[in-house]
């Protein structure tokens, strides 16, 4: 996990504490738990890129990315009875999530999947990101499911199919990120759900973050531990954080952030000897060497780059590296 991430979550639920532990908890959820933000090495796909040629030290690789111009952004979250809190947690700061989008320049779409409306364990999503009395914007659209415990794999995959304003509101070659609040486990497989992803054009490479009940070490009063949420986020290489940390409105800014940073992430499809590493931008003037505003994250096998030196949308981006 990158340390900024962890060093930002900590100060999320540790605020005034004396050791990274969960001391402010929500009212039904009382105890201590660890804070950080989990990411793992993200887990190499079976296949991945035809390398060219042996060098004296490694593999010589060399990937082309698309710069994307849009991110889709899709929470899925759990109303069963045991989520009163972490519902109103969200709805509460799905506006300064959306704020810290738009002043990192990221031109999103948020989905919110779950039950729409006023009563206890729905969503109303306020204005300005919806529009009034719980309607859609031009930022915002609410498919209206109700989502129990386990379901909520199954509700996403089968509402793209069946759900036409969720279809046209997605874009074509946007990043994804699929976000599940709930403190149970999915029925559905992480090999099942992320085969469903890829099938799924509208959903495609998208990269999963759970807000979760930890496998490890348990959050008071949780169903269960999200272990599959934990495994679609590792092969993803999205966040995993604890539900039972009761600072939304940080722990949200925070998953904001790096799904902003997503813009900017061009993750390889091997991992990479820092050292060799080249990036360059394809333009109608030929190949530009980039040099600098960029580094690489070994968790993420992702070159990482700052919003100041990102390229237009649909620019290529070259990247050449040997292969570890």
């Amino acid at each position: 996990m990158p340390n900024h991430v962890a060093q930002a979550l900590c100060a999320v639920c540790c605020a005034g504490a004396l050791a990274c532990g969960c001391s402010a908890l929500m009212p039904e959820r009382t105890g201590t738990i660890s804070c950080e933000p989990a990411r793992t090495q993200r887990v190499i796909p079976d296949g991945g890129i035809h390398c060219q040629r042996f060098s004296e030290i490694g593999v010589s690789c060399q990937e082309t990315f698309t710069q994307a111009g849009a991110s889709d952004i899709i929470f899925v979250v759990d109303n069963s009875g045991s989520m009163a809190v972490e519902v109103e947690g969200i709805r509460e700061n799905l506006n300064a999530m959306a704020r810290t989008f738009a002043s990192s320049g990221l031109d999103y779409h948020v989905v919110m999947v779950t039950e729409r409306g006023d009563r206890a364990l729905a969503i109303c999503v306020p204005q300005p990101l919806a529009g009034s009395g719980c309607s859609d914007s031009e930022r915002f659209r609410h498919v209206n499911r109700h989502v129990e415990s386990n379901d909520g794999p199954d509700i996403l995959l089968r509402a793209v199919h069946e759900d036409e304003s969720f279809r046209g509101f997605m874009r074509e070659g946007s990043l994804r990120s699929i976000v599940f609040v709930t403190d149970d486990n999915a029925d559905m497989s992480a090999s099942a759900f992320l085969a469903g992803v890829a099938a799924e054009p509208l959903l495609a490479s998208a990269v999963v973050h759970g807000v979760i009940g930890p496998s490890s070490a348990r959050c008071p009063d949780q169903a269960a531990g999200g272990v599959e949420y934990e495994e679609m986020a590792r092969t993803t290489g999205g966040l995993t954080i604890p539900i039972c940390c009761d600072q939304y409105d940080r722990l949200m800014e925070v998953l904001a952030q790096d799904i902003a940073a997503q813009n900017g992430r061009y993750v390889l499809e091997r991992p990479a000897l820092a050292a060799s590493i080249r990036v360059f931008f394809d333009g109608s003037g030929g190949r530009t060497a980039v040099t600098e505003g960029w580094t690489y994250n070994a968790e993420l096998h992702a070159v990482e780059m700052d919003a100041a030196h990102r390229p237009a949308a649909g620019q290529s981006v070259v990247i050449a590296y040997t292969a570890q």
